[in-house]
C-alpha cells in the first residue's frame, strides 16, 4: 500500500492518495474518522468525494505540496468537522491528503446546551460557519422553513445560507447578516417573509448569535422564532382557528426562546465567576511571583471574562424585566455622593482613551429614594458609551440637577451621535444605531434598554438629544421622593463593589 511511504502522519492520521484526479487509497483512519467504506471512496473521482461525500466547498486538487487549509467538512452520519487539510506530494501526479481534526472542535461539545433544549423544541435552529455561511447544523424544526429539496438535511448540510434559504427575504437577512459580522452582536430581525413552494407565504423572527473564538466569530447560530402563515384562497372561521393555533405557537416558541438564553446564561455564569475568582487569587496571593508577560495575559484573559460576565448579567436582567421578576428595592440616599464617586471610579479608563471627565452639581448633596445597584447600571451604562463612543481629547460632561420634585442627571459627549431616524428605537433590545459606526467597539445591544427599564422601574425615564456627527445628551430623570419611616440615608456606598461594577460595565470600552 502507498500509505506504507515513510511519512509517519501518513500512517496514523486520516488520510486519502489520489493520483491522477483519482482516490487510490484511504487509511483506516480515515475510515473510522468519516464513516465511509472502503469501497464507497476508492477509484472514485476525488472532487467528487470531497464535494459529494464529504461536502467541502473547496478545490483541493491544487493545494500545494505542504500547504493546508482550514475546512469543515461532514461525516457520513453528517456530523460536522472543524479540519485543517494538507497536500503531501508523493511523485509525480500523486499527493496524499492528511486531515487534522482541530482538539475540542466538535460543535456536539461546544453547543450541548443548545441540542439539550432544542431537541424537540418549536424554534428551528441551525448553526452556520461564519467563514462562508456553510450550514454545519440543523434541528428537525428548522428544516420546516426550507424549501424543497433544502428541506432534508443530507440535501442541505455544507451548503451556503443563501442558497438553502431560497424563497426568503435574502436582502434583510444579508443585512443582518452583514450587521452582525460588524458588530459581533447578537441580532433580531423580526417579520421576516419566507414564501413556500407552495404559494403560501410566512413571516417568521430570526436571531442570530455569534459565537466567537479568538476574538473573531467561528459560528453564527440562527433561530427561527415561530412564524405566522397567510395561505391565499382561505378564510371564515378555519382561518381564525388557525390564527389562533399559530399564535399559540409562536407564545410557545418565544417561551422556549427565553427559557434558552436563561439557560445558557445560567450556565456561563457559573464558570465565568469561578474563572474571576481564580485571577482574583493569582492576581493577589501570587501577584509578585508573575512575570511582566504573564500579567499582560492575566489582564486580556480577565477581560475578556468581564465581557462575558456583562453580556450574562444583561441577559438574565432583560430576561426579569420581561417576566415582571425584577425586584426593585429603594433607599434613601445621597444621589450626589454616589453619583460622584461612579464619575470619580471611571476616570482612569477614560484617561486611557484621552477623554476628560467634568462633573457638577447644583447642590451639594440631595437625598432621594433610590436602588443604589441599579442607580449605578444606569450611570455605568450611560458613561461607557459615551467613552465608547467619544473620540480622544474630547470632554464628557456629567451634571446633575436637583428640584422640589426631580432630579436629572444628564450625560453629554462629543461622539457619533445618533441618526435621527433611529433614535425611537435605540431602547428596543438588540438594537444597534449603525453597524458602519460600530465596527471598532462592542456591545450586545442590550444596555440601553436595561437603562430606560430600570429607571422605570424606579418611577423615572431616560430622555435623550442627538445629532449625527456632534454628539448625544442622555438625561436620567428620578422623582424626587423620600422614604419617610427611614431614619437617616446612606452616608457612604462600598466602593469596592462601585469599582468591580465599573470594570465589568468598561471590559468593552478599551
Amino acid at each position: 500500500m502507498l500509505l506504507g511511504l515513510g511519512f509517519s502522519e501518513l500512517k496514523y492520521a486520516p488520510c486519502l492518495v489520489v493520483l491522477d484526479g483519482t482516490v487510490i487509497d484511504a487509511n483506516y483512519s480515515f475510515l473510522d474518522f468519516t464513516g465511509y467504506l472502503k469501497g464507497e471512496v476508492l477509484n472514485r473521482n476525488f472532487q467528487e468525494v470531497i464535494q459529494k461525500l464529504l461536502k467541502i466547498n473547496s478545490d483541493l486538487e491544487k493545494l500545494e505540496d505542504g500547504k493546508s487549509e482550514n475546512l469543515f467538512m461532514f461525516t457520513r452520519s453528517l456530523a460536522p468537522r472543524d479540519v485543517e487539510i494538507s497536500a503531501r506530494k508523493l511523485f509525480k501526479g500523486c499527493k496524499a491528503f492528511v486531515f487534522h481534526e482541530k482538539p475540542e472542535s466538535r460543535l456536539e461539545d461546544k453547543l450541548s446546551v443548545m441540542e439539550r433544549l432544542y431537541g424537540d423544541s418549536p424554534i428551528g435552529t441551525a448553526v452556520f460557519n461564519a467563514a462562508d455561511q456553510a450550514m454545519l447544523k440543523a434541528n428537525d424544526k428548522f428544516f420546516e422553513f426550507l424549501n424543497a429539496p433544502y428541506n432534508r438535511a443530507e440535501n442541505s448540510m455544507g451548503l451556503s445560507m443563501g442558497l438553502i434559504m431560497e424563497g426568503w427575504d435574502k436582502r434583510r437577512i444579508d443585512h443582518t447578516w452583514k450587521a452582525l459580522v460588524n458588530t459581533s452582536c447578537v441580532q433580531l430581525e423580526r417579520q421576516v417573509l419566507f414564501r413556500k413552494s407552495d404559494g403560501a407565504s410566512k413571516y417568521a423572527d430570526l436571531m442570530l448569535i455569534p459565537i466567537t473564538e479568538e476574538n473573531s466569530i467561528k459560528l453564527v447560530i440562527l433561530n427561527v422564532l415561530g412564524s405566522k402563515e397567510h395561505a391565499a384562497g382561505n378564510g371564515g372561521n378555519g382561518e381564525g382557528n388557525r390564527d389562533s393555533a399559530r399564535n399559540m405557537e409562536l407564545e410557545e416558541a418565544l417561551r422556549v426562546r427565553d427559557e434558552f438564553l436563561t439557560i445558557i446564561s445560567h450556565e456561563f455564569r457559573t464558570p465565568l465567576t469561578v474563572i474571576s475568582s481564580v485571577i482574583q487569587t493569582m492576581e493577589k496571593v501570587h501577584g509578585s511571583e508573575l512575570s511582566d508577560g504573564l500579567k499582560k495575559y492575566l489582564e486580556k484573559i480577565k477581560q475578556s471574562t468581564y465581557r462575558q460576565i456583562k453580556l450574562v448579567n444583561n441577559l438574565l436582567e432583560a430576561k426579569k424585566i420581561e417576566t415582571g421578576q425584577l425586584d426593585v428595592n429603594c433607599e434613601n440616599a445621597d444621589v450626589v455622593m454616589l453619583t460622584r464617586e461612579i464619575v470619580d471610579s471611571i476616570g482612569p479608563y477614560a484617561r486611557r482613551k484621552g477623554i476628560n471627565l467634568e462633573f457638577s452639581s447644583s447642590r451639594a448633596s440631595k437625598i432621594i429614594a433610590v436602588d443604589e445597584e441599579k442607580y449605578r447600571r444606569i450611570l455605568l451604562n450611560l458613561l461607557s458609551n459615551a467613552v465608547k463612543f467619544a473620540p480622544p481629547k474630547t470632554m464628557v460632561y456629567v451634571a446633575l440637577e436637583s428640584g422640589d420634585n426631580e432630579v436629572v442627571v444628564e450625560i453629554k459627549d462629543h461622539g457619533i451621535g445618533i441618526p435621527e431616524e433611529k433614535r425611537e428605537r435605540i431602547f428596543e433590545p438588540f438594537f444597534q444605531a449603525d453597524g458602519s459606526l460600530t465596527r471598532a467597539v462592542e456591545g450586545a445591544g442590550i444596555g440601553l434598554f436595561l437603562t430606560k427599564k430600570l429607571a422605570e422601574s424606579m418611577g423615572g425615564r431616560v430622555e435623550v438629544n442627538s445629532t449625527e456627527g456632534i454628539g448625544s445628551t442622555f438625561k436620567v430623570v428620578l422623582p424626587a421622593r423620600i422614604i419617610e419611616d427611614e431614619k437617616e440615608a446612606l452616608k457612604s456606598y462600598n466602593l469596592s463593589d462601585i469599582k468591580q461594577s465599573v470594570a465589568i460595565e468598561f471590559s468593552d470600552v478599551l
